[in-house]
């Protein structure tokens, strides 16, 4: 598309979904800040407390697959507004136990993987939803203020405002979050139309796990679809690396205070932020493929200028730029995914992108503390980088080739 070229509108659906969808953000940030801080009321022991996010984490490994099925088998907006409702109802059952201060540690590890699964199924059945509400062309600007929604909801407001609400007494982070949940369901209940795909009326039912496998054989007998998913799965697994060794790089080799290591994370979201808001206009100037190819280059370059950084003003720079070629990556790989996936595919198919993000985050964590452990704090950033300069030419190539065969 030529910059010149009269641009369609998003329409009011998409606005809906788009505030359904930064309300619900909202509590997800409000929840991460305080489950923590209500473990640490309940247990002194780290363990105990870390496995307040595991289980958090945990569904978009283990539910993400089925959460897919489920998309592609009923209205997709109807879902959304269930995963809404069915947080509002946990969440008010765990307040009541908030309240009368009878919170078991075992009930808050239940309450945080069910609240993971249905924000897995939610955001699924969120970006299958897109593509239905807006135009083809339209799909990077779609996918792009979502995202910043999100990152500015999830990371930069939601937290803390929830240590905010939570300071105020240990419920009301719980009880906004189920408010915020309500007024979710209720903008979405105000979109009208079919969100369910058209061969499910006539198809007759078949198991989860036939299911499951036409999605996972879709993405490996596509080329483009192949290509994508190893490039993904690659900016996940050492985003996820460079993260876990974060907290140590700036305190031990920036010698950076406490607080700096919470700027740095807000940079990386400001920089998601900006990434976000600027995809439309980086695809409608290039090729979506050199688009994708050039984030990489540059999220690789970040990473570099991270490691050789001794003053936190480079340390800024290359935060901001981790940040945007991550969203900008991201979210150009989710408009290809979306515009060359058979609609009754495409739940399957973005939870399929998840779990291998998914898997990249976990396999990169503990592949960012290796690598630190064995040849110190800067060499994640050094070997991470280096491996995406010279993988990310090559991903160009294969990607262009692969689009251009799919396009014929």
């Amino acid at each position: 598309m030529r910059p010149s070229e009269q641009l369609k509108p998003l329409g009011s659906s998409y606005h809906r979904l788009w505030t359904a969808s930064a309300i619900s953000n909202l509590g997800n940030g409000v929840l991460f800040a305080a489950m923590p801080l209500l473990a640490e009321s309940l247990t002194s022991s780290p363990t105990a407390i870390s496995v307040v996010t595991a289980a958090t984490s945990l569904p978009a490994l283990l539910v993400a697959l089925h959460a897919g099925v489920i998309v592609d088998r009923l209205d997709r907006r109807r879902v959304m507004i269930a995963m809404d409702l069915a947080r509002l109802a946990i969440l008010l059952a765990f307040s009541i136990l908030v309240v009368g201060d009878r919170v078991p540690l075992g009930a808050l590890y239940v309450v945080a993987f069910l609240l993971g699964a249905a924000d897995v199924t939610f955001d699924g059945a969120a970006r299958a939803v897109v593509p239905g509400l807006v135009p083809i062309e339209r799909l990077d600007a779609a996918n792009g203020r979502l995202a910043a929604a999100s990152d500015t909801m999830d990371e930069l407001l939601g937290p803390p405002a929830g240590v905010a609400l939570f300071a105020l007494a240990a419920w009301a982070p719980f009880v906004f979050d189920a408010g915020t949940f309500a007024t979710s369901a209720l903008l979405l209940a105000t979109i009208s139309g079919s969100f369910r795909p058209a061969h499910v009326r006539t198809r007759l039912p078949r198991s989860f796990r036939r299911e499951i496998a036409e999605g996972v054989h879709f993405v490996r007998e596509s080329p483009l679809l192949r290509w994508l998913a190893a490039e993904t799965g690659m900016l996940s697994l050492f985003s996820s690396a460079n993260i876990a060794v974060l907290v140590l790089f700036a305190l031990d080799t920036l010698d950076l205070p406490r607080a700096g290591y919470g700027y740095l994370l807000m940079t990386i979201a400001i920089g998601g932020v900006l990434g976000s808001l600027s995809v439309e206009r980086l695809t409608r100037r290039w090729r979506d493929v050199d688009v994708l190819t050039g984030a990489v280059i540059v999220n690789g370059a970040a990473y570099v200028l991270l490691a050789v950084s001794r003053e936190p003003v480079v340390a800024t720079i290359a935060t901001l730029l981790w940040g945007g070629a991550i969203s900008t990556g991201m979210i150009v790989s989710i408009g290809l995914r979306q515009a060359r996936t058979p609609d009754q595919l495409l739940g399957r198919v973005l939870s399929v992108f998840g779990v291998i993000v998914g898997i990249g985050g976990v396999f990169g964590a503990v592949l960012g503390g290796a690598v630190a452990d064995a040849f110190g704090l800067r060499a994640p950033y050094v070997a991470s980088g280096v491996v995406q300069l010279v993988l990310a030419p090559l991903f160009g190539v294969a990607l262009r080739r692969a689009r251009d065969e799919h396009a014929g």
